[in-house]
């Protein structure tokens, strides 16, 4: 197998994203911008900003206790995605029938509870304060928001179940490094919430878990 350099790897991605594709966010969190102008768009990455995300990328358990802002959060759900579509299409293997929700624990001025994610436009909807809400810190960690993403099960999606299940962890890795961009980090579980699980429409399934925040440093507060 050709090894692949993190230099030609930030090359590849500046150029995906020179066509016609909004540049990343920035390491300090800023808004994302618009659409790229006539300037070519490979000139607005930072291309060892790009390495970065890729190489130093850890999982990361311990968060700091400074709360998440709702939109930093909504940002990099809606550009993760927007990438996550284009890769793989509606109708390929989950069927678009992947599910987003977040556990909002520490997001903003954002009541705790459940919320579910469709897009930008609709923002994080407020869906249920499940009782088993206080519980997924001591589960998987006590990060300020906890990304679930749930999917069809394998009785109702019996030739693409697996497949989905890739999808899913797929989906949850963009998300992931979308984090990065703004400067966030996260871990991933495998381990499904029954609880979740019981409350969601017959045929789904809870697949794959993201807790994501800002890192814990030395000297900070600490959540863990």
């Amino acid at each position: 197998m050709a090894l692949i350099t993190p230099d030609d790897l930030a090359t590849a991605v500046a150029e995906e994203l020179s066509q016609g594709q909004p540049p990343l966010p920035t390491a300090t969190g800023q808004p994302l911008s618009g659409p790229p102008t006539a300037t070519s768009a490979s000139a607005l990455i930072d291309r060892r900003h790009i390495r970065d995300v890729l190489t130093q990328r850890s999982s990361a358990r311990d968060y700091a206790s400074t709360p998440l802002r709702e939109h930093t959060l909504t940002e990099l759900l809606d550009l993760a995605t927007a990438v996550h579509v284009r890769h793989w299409p509606r109708g390929l293997y989950a069927g678009g029938q992947l599910r987003v929700e977040v556990a909002a624990l520490r997001v903003g001025h954002l009541r705790p509870g459940l919320y579910g994610w469709a897009s930008q436009d609709s923002g994080l909807v407020l869906r249920t304060v499940p009782s088993w809400l206080a519980v997924l810190g001591a589960r998987y960690c006590a990060a300020p928001s906890i990304v679930l993403i749930s999917g069809p099960t394998v009785a109702a999606l019996p030739h693409s179940y697996r497949p989905a299940r890739v999808e899913s962890g797929a989906l949850g890795y963009a998300i992931w490094l979308s984090a990065r961009t703004a400067g966030l980090e996260a871990v991933s579980f495998g381990g499904a919430s029954n609880e979740h699980t019981r409350e969601l429409p017959t045929g789904m399934r809870h697949l794959f878990t993201l807790a994501l925040g800002h890192p814990w440093e030395a000297g900070t507060a600490s959540q863990a």
